[in-house]
């Protein structure tokens, strides 16, 4: 049949499955997970925690007297879960950038950082990047940088946040 896609952290149940004039069928696979359900001809197929990529689900129909056995097989890609991390809460300077230099992100198919300030990132595309903190990010003493991995179909997209705290330069005036 056309191949399905899994995330790795749900089930895929084979619903287009059919035989006829068979004495005895079974289901076989080359991933990690298992096969379950009550329905044996449309299984419910579960990946490993760990597995991720191409499995091949090969419906075997045993014949009638006198006949051949025949099999039909069924590719289902189980898609990597996203996860993201956005490193731990930072204070800088007001006169300071900070490189997001602990963030990391698996199972995307891109990611973005995004602000509830008004600063600004060197590449909001790229996991390991630099924030700017604009006017309001000061004035307000700090920002919250978020990191969302977008995730691969059938998985849900992973975000974190980090609190970037922005203390005030130190001011001294000796007088006159």
């Amino acid at each position: 049949g056309p191949p399905g896609v899994v995330c790795q952290t749900s089930s895929y149940t084979l619903s287009g499955a059919t035989a006829q004039y068979y004495t005895t069928f079974s289901w076989t696979n080359n991933g990690l997970g298992s096969l379950s359900g009550a329905d044996p001809l449309h299984p419910v197929y579960t990946p490993d925690p760990d597995e991720t990529g191409p499995v091949t689900l090969t419906l075997t129909a045993s014949p009638l007297s006198q006949c051949l056995s025949v099999t039909d097989s069924f590719v289902l890609t189980v898609n990597p879960r996203a996860t993201a991390s956005a490193g731990s809460n930072e204070t800088i300077c007001e006169t300071g950038s900070f490189t997001l230099s602990e963030a990391t992100a698996s199972g995307f198919l891109s990611t973005v950082w995004t602000t509830t300030g008004d600063g600004t990132f060197t590449d909001d595309s790229q996991i390991i990047t630099t924030y700017t903190p604009g006017t309001a990010d000061i004035a307000a003493g700090f920002a919250d940088l978020s990191l969302t991995a977008n995730a691969y179909a059938t998985c849900a997209d992973a975000s974190d946040l980090l609190k970037l705290t922005i203390n005030k330069q130190a001011i001294a005036v000796a007088g006159s």
